[in-house]
């Protein structure tokens, strides 16, 4: 289930160093820049907080032979837990499409797949949630 991804440890340096500015990422034009920006940033957090986490896990980024893909895969030794991260107010249901079928794929070892973004949080399906990024700090 593993696949490599290569990441810049620190969203702040990674945007200084690509010349990145508050502007563009504010900007219409930016919007793409914003979400590898976030992804990052989740990514590294996520990253912090296994070296206390009192449970276990692996981080992860999962494609198939057909290219569907999700942005992070947390493996715990209860099961799956699949995250997007969307740089956006509210997710749509076609955030979740990757991650409904890596639930019918995986059944029972599917904890839960998470839609990661800047609005508030809401039930998608069996399984499939949205929450927003500040979720990483609380419950």
């Amino acid at each position: 289930m593993q696949r490599s991804k290569c990441y810049v440890t620190d969203s702040g340096l990674c945007t200084a160093l690509t010349g990145l500015s508050t502007e563009r990422l504010n900007s219409p034009v930016g919007v793409d820049d914003l979400g590898a920006m976030l992804e990052l940033f989740v990514v590294d957090e996520l990253a912090r907080q296994r070296e206390w986490s009192q449970s276990p896990f692996e981080l992860a980024h999962y494609r198939d032979r057909n290219g569907a893909e999700v942005d992070i895969i947390i493996e715990t030794g209860e099961g799956v837990i699949a995250v997007e991260v969307k740089a956006t107010s509210s997710a749509r249901p076609a955030h979740f499409k990757h991650l409904a079928n890596l639930r019918d794929r995986l059944g029972e070892e599917f904890l839960a797949g998470v839609v990661l973004n800047l609005g508030p949080p809401q039930l998608a399906g069996d399984r499939l949630h949205a929450l927003p990024v500040t979720a990483l700090w609380g419950s």
